[in-house]
């Protein structure tokens, strides 16, 4: 995966999924993900060069959402 498209999935998933995203982003996965290709054709980067980065899309998805909800959930555990 070229520099560009590894820069470009980081910022779509920051701009897009933000810190802490809600549980109800895990039932619009394939929505985010045809959005998240189309943004990157539109910038001129292919799904295959994404692919090639982060291997299945919608795994990555799935696993950046947990992510971010685990660190909701530690924050929380923190001000107790």
């Amino acid at each position: 995966m070229t520099a560009k498209a590894t820069r470009f999935v980081q910022a779509w998933v920051q701009r897009n999924l933000g810190r802490r995203p809600s549980s109800e982003e895990f039932e619009s996965i394939p929505e985010l993900v045809a959005r998240c290709f189309h943004e990157a054709a539109t910038a001129g980067i292919t799904e295959d060069e994404i692919e090639d980065e982060v291997g299945d899309l919608k795994v990555f998805l799935k696993e950046a959402i947990a992510s971010a909800a685990a660190g909701e959930v530690s924050d929380i555990e923190e001000e107790d």
